[in-house]
């Protein structure tokens, strides 16, 4: 996991767990101010973060992640119709 600020261009790496403890402890961010977060798909994000920022949190689940999930779904061998729903999901994400 990476936090990086792009007001003072500082990219921090953080610990493989993500627990909320952990997270929390990493954010060294004014809850008070407005932040917009992109997150990986992983289910305890959008409560930590809420709980962090409340009002202040812009979340947004990373689209490359959204992506990948959709396009796993289809089989390995596509028909032609597939692969363009494919084309189109990561064209539009």
């Amino acid at each position: 996991m990476t936090l990086l600020d792009h007001l003072t261009r500082r990219a921090d790496e953080l610990f493989d767990s993500k627990d909320s403890t952990t997270i929390k402890k990493f954010l060294e961010i004014d809850p008070n101010k407005l932040t917009f977060v992109v997150t990986d798909l992983a289910n305890g994000y959008p409560a930590t973060f809420q709980e962090f920022f409340g009002k202040n949190l812009i979340f947004q689940f990373c689209l490359m992640h959204l992506n990948k999930l959709i396009v796993k779904e289809f089989p390995g061998k596509t028909t032609i119709e597939q692969e363009l729903i494919k084309y189109i999901v990561e064209r539009v994400l």
